[in-house]
C-alpha cells in the first residue's frame, strides 16, 4: 500500500471557548489561509479525543478525488469478475 507522506507543522495551542468555540491559532490562521466566515469540516478519532479542521472546499476537492479512484476500482473489479465468469462458462 502506498503511503504519502506530508508536512506536518505544529502552530501552538488553540483554546475551546464556553460555547464550545475554538481558537485556532493566528500563525495556523495566516499560513492556511483561514478567514472569519470560511467554513470548515471537522472529523475526529473520538477514542483518541483528537479533530481534525479542514477548509471545506479542500474536503470537498479531496472527497471527489476519492470518489472518483473508488469508481475506477468499482469499474475494474466488475470487468474482473465479468470475465471471471466468462472463464468459468
Amino acid at each position: 500500500m502506498l503511503y504519502m507522506v506530508r508536512r506536518f507543522e505544529f502552530y501552538g495551542v488553540g483554546k475551546i471557548g464556553p460555547k464550545g468555540q475554538v481558537v485556532i491559532p493566528a500563525e495556523a490562521r495566516e499560513e492556511l489561509n483561514f478567514q472569519p466566515g470560511d467554513k470548515v469540516m471537522v472529523a475526529g478519532f473520538p477514542d483518541e479525543k483528537s479533530v481534525i479542521i479542514m477548509n471545506e472546499e479542500t474536503f470537498n476537492r479531496h472527497l471527489a478525488h476519492m470518489q472518483k479512484h473508488y469508481d475506477q476500482m468499482g469499474s475494474i473489479l466488475k470487468r474482473q469478475k465479468l470475465k471471471a465468469k466468462k472463464n468459468r462458462d
